[in-house]
């Protein structure tokens, strides 16, 4: 398989047919849900739209929204370096449990969607199913998330799970979003716009059977960390598609990480992009970088 340079240019627009209207009328569904439930409509409730639609580097196959419902009142903390208790500056929780509000989420979504549509049988959201009115959608309840040293902290939201794993399931949706646009805006939107050339092709070494699934949040982060001038305004989309490639080859080619300082980073700035938290590894981005070079040179 070979891409065509139309091909390539026309990759890099947003999946939007009707999406965009689709999506803002979930969202509009979910928020009401939450504000028709008995318990929930009180409580101080975060609507938090996430994921590649909200950062505007979705493709086709991923176009479905991710949005956290997160209890405010509810903060789970990670301390750091001496930090306790004492240094959050909060009182003790007394609101409703972490079990009783995923419920609580769960029968809100069902009452504004009907059972057959919300599907909550996955340990971390409840699937929505779309239809010719809403989005495909993920709902994930979750709580406020600090990672506190003793004078400040870092603050991402922390999923709520059904069946505790031993892990903590945390991430930094605003800071991605900020880190994004920002890097976006210096290479005059390029970024982005690479972000979706290389999930479309993913999506289509996927579906031609070369290579399984390839995470779609990952290719975002390896974008990121990319340097700005390989988004030159002066090359084409294939060239500046090459050279990130390489770029990324080159990182994970090296198996050895190198000093913390160097050492290549989630969107949010606030994980590390490979080590043993993380469900991926080296090799798997060089085994896709390498197909997917193949077919753009």
């Amino acid at each position: 398989m070979k891409v065509s340079d139309d091909q390539l240019a026309a990759w890099t627009r947003p999946a939007f047919g009707n999406e965009e209207k689709l999506a803002a009328d979930t969202e509009a569904a979910i928020r009401r849900a939450i504000n028709n439930h008995p318990v929930l409509a009180p409580m101080n409730i975060r609507i938090l739209p996430k994921g590649s639609f909200k950062n505007n580097t979705n493709v086709r196959r991923d176009s479905d929204i991710d949005v956290a419902i997160v209890n405010q009142g509810l903060i789970s903390l990670h301390f750091h370096s001496g930090a306790t208790f004492a240094h959050s500056g909060l009182s003790p929780y007394t609101g409703i449990s972490t079990s009783d509000f995923k419920a609580a989420v769960g029968q809100a979504m069902r009452s504004e969607f009907g059972n057959g549509n919300v599907d909550g049988s996955g340990n971390k959201v409840f699937r929505l199913r779309g239809s010719d009115r809403i989005i495909n959608a993920d709902i994930i309840p979750s709580s406020r998330y600090w990672y506190m040293s003793p004078t400040h902290h870092v603050e991402g939201i922390e999923l709520i799970l059904d069946r505790p794993d031993g892990n903590r399931h945390f991430n930094y949706p605003d800071q991605h979003l900020d880190n994004g646009v920002a890097k976006n805006n210096r290479t005059g939107r390029r970024y982005k716009r690479t972000v979706r050339i290389i999930k479309n092709l993913e999506n289509r070494l996927v579906a031609d059977g070369i290579i399984g699934e390839f995470p779609s949040f990952l290719i975002e982060c390896l974008a990121y960390n990319v340097p700005d001038g390989v988004y030159s305004d002066n090359k084409t989309w294939r060239q500046i598609v090459m050279d990130a490639l390489v770029y990324m080859w080159g990182y994970a080619n090296n198996t050895a990480e190198p000093a913390d300082h160097l050492r290549w980073l989630e969107v949010s700035h606030q994980k590390y992009l490979f080590g043993s938290h993380q469900r991926w590894s080296k090799k798997d981005v060089t085994n896709f970088v390498e197909t997917a070079f193949e077919v753009v040179t």
